[in-house]
């Protein structure tokens, strides 16, 4: 800056003795434009404002082409950011991720299984949608051993940087689990007692309803509460752990456990590695209280 504005005295000083009389409408001294030009490129334009004031003060006649000229020159201002994205039924803004995993096996032993899973989620304003949906196909010397659908939606509504209510919706089909199917209803509330750049964690409680479509016929419809968390830990720039967890209590308890841990591999795929544990306290006659699920898959962001 003192380097500039030292240029600056000495181009006004030869622009001052070639021209001992400017009138108003003369147009600026050469040398002096070029050093406004000068400063409008150093610095994004950091010491245009000063050598303007500095030319006014010795060329005064002169001002409003010294303003013209600089103002021509100011540099432009950033564009506005991108509007957020659209209101509660928009369909932009929303991020997710398409889960795939399989084996197969021949000779011995015929076998193969799949695992694919696709998750969403969109915020807007105080918003929040998520939700996901999961199958498991399983079948060893052509008899199925495992076959399994979930869907689920949440929305939640922020009241602060923390605390939210909530909204949740979910519906099971399994062949194995005793069950045609089953829905849960819910709502209540959420808190994030957790939110740093490595670590959020979100614990959520509330009422619900869940409605048992028994195989061979018959529907329990039982008043249950609802709790959650979920926690996820940034390793690193390219390791990710999470655990989800989830309870159903009605006299009985239908717990769901998963940890996960995912490596990036590039900016849209990842490795994943997760381990799933589902235990009922009362499970239909004849069905085991815990299934457990080990799943290796890549994992697709989008």
């Amino acid at each position: 800056m003192p380097i500039l504005r030292s240029a600056l005295v000495i181009a006004l000083f030869y622009a001052t003795a070639l021209t001992p009389a400017l009138a108003q409408d003369s147009p600026i001294p050469a040398p002096v434009a070029a050093m406004i030009r000068s400063a409008a490129t150093l610095d994004d334009g950091a010491a245009l404002d000063s050598v303007l004031q500095t030319a006014i003060r010795t060329f005064p006649n002169q001002r409003e082409a010294l303003i013209a000229l600089a103002n021509s020159l100011a540099p432009t201002p950033d564009a506005p950011a991108e509007p957020p994205p659209g209101g509660f039924f928009s369909l932009s803004g929303w991020q997710g991720q398409i889960e795939l995993g399989g084996t197969l096996n021949s000779g011995n032993t015929r076998e193969k299984a799949v695992a694919t899973a696709l998750a969403v989620k969109r915020e807007a304003d105080r918003w929040k949608h998520a939700a996901k949906l999961t199958f498991d196909f399983t079948q060893s010397g052509g008899v199925t051993t495992k076959q399994r659908l979930f869907a689920a939606y949440q929305l939640d509504y922020k009241f602060s940087d923390r605390a939210y209510a909530l909204g949740v919706a979910d519906y099971e089909d399994d062949s194995f689990s005793g069950f045609s199917n089953r829905i849960n209803l819910g709502a209540g509330f959420g808190y994030k007692v957790l939110a740093s750049e490595r670590y959020q964690w979100n614990l959520e409680a509330g009422p619900g309803l869940r409605l048992d479509n028994i195989a061979g016929g018959g529907r329990d419809t039982l008043v249950v509460g609802r709790m959650a968390s979920r926690f996820s830990w940034e390793i690193s720039d390219s390791a990710l752990f999470s655990h989800d967890a989830s309870a159903l209590i009605d006299g009985g308890a239908l717990l769901e456990s998963t940890a996960a841990l995912t490596l990036k591999i590039n900016a849209a795929l990842s490795g994943k590695l997760s381990y799933n544990t589902r235990y009922n306290t009362r499970p239909p006659a004849g069905i085991r209280k815990t299934d457990t699920t080990t799943r290796a898959s890549i994992v697709y962001n989008f």
